[in-house]
């Protein structure tokens, strides 16, 4: 008998969604922060830069599936996009 390969993850997601109300404005939330390449490198995103909140949330959504896919490459990813 075998041992199967496993690739098992555990994520640990801080996400940050909502608004904030006053009598003349709202302001609005969408962050996320990723476990980066160790525990003190944590990437942080805010999705909100000329998005309405649904749309930041999409996008927020997308990202969270792409990183739960495959996290070493989207890890990567991000960390050329800030170089």
């Amino acid at each position: 008998m075998t041992t199967p390969l496993e690739y098992l993850y555990t994520f640990d997601l801080h996400i940050y969604v909502g608004f904030r109300s006053w009598p003349d404005d709202v302001e609005h939330y969408c962050e996320v922060t990723y476990p980066g390449q160790d525990v003190l490198h944590p990437i942080t995103i805010n999705y909100m830069h000329g998005y309405s909140l649904e749309t930041a949330i999409q996008r927020a959504g997308e990202d969270i599936k792409a990183y739960m896919r495959d996290p070493e490459s989207w890890i990567e990813a991000r960390r050329k996009e800030q170089e």
